[in-house]
């Protein structure tokens, strides 16, 4: 079973950055071992997380990652231009999705995968004061004749043709920030 965790943090507590990019990368910054970094692939999702009209950005590395996803650490853009550190979440790039629900709050739907037949739809309110859990409920995606099957698709299907997510090699984003990042989660072999 997958145990997701998302971390609250108060509004007034919440790191302010310039760059999450960097802010991100920087605890492998002095690493010596290359292998590691040469390993690890960022991922970044650009989006309107809390429907407030302004980028936000998504950010993970796939090192740790599993048919489920991994942790994401979420920026909310502010109109000075930084970025506030709102929460880490745990997810799929072909399995979330938002939904605006009213100016300055969306909502965020996950898939949790359990196992390969099964998983946990959840849904979390975002605005700039934080989340909350609004749902959760088991779907059983393995029947592919089934209404939850059917639901998945609908859901996330669409992310299957056009990914939203960037990526590139953390080494290489550290030895150019302006490094050409790639569409999707992997990086293929061009």
């Amino acid at each position: 079973m997958i145990c997701v965790l998302f971390y609250a943090s108060s509004h007034a507590q919440r790191a302010i950055v310039d760059d999450p990019i960097n802010d991100f990368v920087e605890p492998y910054r002095d690493t010596t071992d290359v292998v590691d970094r040469d390993r690890r692939i960022l991922v970044r999702i650009f989006a309107d997380f809390n429907n407030d009209g302004i980028r936000d950005i998504a950010l993970s590395d796939t090192y740790h990652w599993g048919n489920a996803g991994s942790d994401w650490e979420i920026y909310l853009g502010r109109q000075d231009g930084k970025y506030e550190f709102l929460t880490e979440a745990f997810f799929h790039p072909l399995a979330f999705r938002l939904e605006q629900i009213k100016k300055g709050n969306s909502k965020l739907i996950v898939y949790m995968r359990d196992n390969a037949v099964q998983g946990y739809l959840k849904e979390y309110e975002i605005s700039s004061q934080g989340f909350k859990e609004i749902s959760s409920r088991l779907l059983k995606t393995g029947d592919e004749s089934s209404r939850d099957h059917a639901e998945y698709w609908q859901l996330f299907g669409h992310l299957y043709k056009k990914p939203v997510s960037e990526c590139c090699k953390l080494y290489d984003y550290l030895q150019n920030p302006k490094v050409k990042w790639q569409l999707g989660y992997y990086l293929s072999e061009k």
